[in-house]
């Protein structure tokens, strides 16, 4: 099994990470997350200190 955004094999009895929706398969969470914003399927909003000063 390869993961889907970046190609590498996933090696048979390693974890991986798969998303419920499409069935996709990723090698680590950060792959996931990943795929997830390019496809419009995860929005992350930062907040921090106000710019207003």
């Amino acid at each position: 099994m390869n993961c889907e955004q970046c190609g590498s094999e996933i090696p048979k009895g390693e974890s991986y990470f798969k998303h419920q929706g499409s069935e996709r398969c990723f090698c680590s969470i950060d792959r996931l997350t990943d795929w997830m914003i390019y496809d419009h399927l995860l929005t992350i909003e930062t907040c921090g200190e106000d710019d207003d000063e």
